[in-house]
């Protein structure tokens, strides 16, 4: 597969390339976007669209492959997709669409503390009704570690593993138990696919080391479906801390793999001129962050004063007919 920086110039609003390129400069490669859960892949896929486009994403979800007829009409969706600004969705690497693609490939990922991820899902279910766990964890009043043990967990531990291994999610008879094996097919993936290491941690730095490698714009951003007030790992009774620590114990060999792979990126840069680079992006999206916010405040204002008026209009207008027919059922009682 080829990782390299693509070359530079403008993007068009479709996602392609500017047309006048010559035909000897290599094809930009297509950029798929593995979006683990709870890792910050909501506020990352805003940041892709503005650099590739929102026309023509191609979207996969886990529950629509997760058997053999799913898969193969995943894999031939991206077979016959002609145009494509990038690739998006909760799939695992296992899923294999690079092999389904007539161009070059690159991959793209956010990793996370694993406990910190699993503390965060659980909350995400607790307020948000449409998840399939939602009813369950209120009915039955689960804490974090009552859903750590329950059957609803199943499945979500070592959850960064199991994505980046090689296991096709529609493997007939395939033990989807968490293994070493599983692991370490994770760590070669991640070591071969995926030309840089995203942590969630370190998102602002992450985002300037893929900046440099894809060439693209500034990726200013807004945080988006972040799941707050909710406990720290500070905060966790020592038992439930070691239940995280238990079921997710490939996840954490995984993110240190990453964590290793993350120093060796940076340690590879000039350290005061990134520190310098990276200060300078932070006031520019704190900047970004708060204009943003005013204009999305500005027009729910609008939203709201549109609505008030229209509603004065509505009973405005119930007013007048009301006062006509009593004018004149008075006339003609006369």
């Amino acid at each position: 597969m080829a990782n390299y920086r693509p070359p530079g110039g403008r993007i068009s609003a479709r996602g392609g390339p500017v047309t006048g390129r010559s035909n000897n400069q290599p094809q930009r490669p297509l950029v798929i976007f593995l979006h683990i859960p709870k890792t910050g892949g909501t506020t990352f896929e805003a940041i892709l669209k503005r650099a590739y486009g929102e026309a023509d994403i191609l979207e996969f979800d886990l529950a629509a492959i997760n058997d053999a007829e799913g898969a193969a009409r995943a894999r031939q969706t991206a077979r016959a997709a002609r145009r494509c600004s990038f690739i998006r969705g909760h799939f695992p690497m296992g899923l294999r669409l690079h092999e389904s693609i007539a161009r070059p490939c690159t991959y793209v990922t956010w990793l996370r503390d694993p406990l910190e991820r699993m503390i965060s899902e659980y909350h995400f279910i607790v307020r948000y009704p449409p998840h399939p766990a939602h009813e369950p964890v209120h009915r039955y009043k689960m804490t974090l570690k009552d859903y750590l043990l329950s059957e609803w967990a199943a499945g979500t531990d070592n959850y960064m593993t199991r994505f980046l291994c090689s296991q096709a999610p529609d493997a007939q008879d395939a033990d989807w138990a968490c293994s070493q094996a599983m692991l370490a097919g994770a760590r070669a993936n991640l070591d071969r696919f995926f030309p840089v290491v995203a942590l969630m941690e370190r998102f602002d730095e992450s985002l300037l080391l893929l900046q440099s490698h894809f060439g693209w714009r500034l990726p200013l951003y807004v945080k988006e479906n972040v799941t707050r007030d909710r406990p720290t790992l500070a905060d966790l009774p020592g038992p439930t801390l070691q239940i995280l620590q238990d079921l997710n114990r490939y996840d954490l060999s995984l993110y240190a793999h990453a964590r290793g792979r993350f120093a060796g990126q940076l340690g590879a840069l000039e350290p005061d001129a990134f520190n310098r680079r990276l200060r300078s992006f932070r006031l520019l999206n704190r900047t970004y962050s708060r204009v943003h916010t005013g204009r999305q405040l500005y027009r729910r204002l609008q939203e709201l004063w549109c609505r008030s008026v229209n509603r004065y209009r509505a009973y405005e207008g119930t007013v007048r007919s009301t006062v006509k027919r009593a004018v004149l059922g008075l006339l003609n009682s006369r």
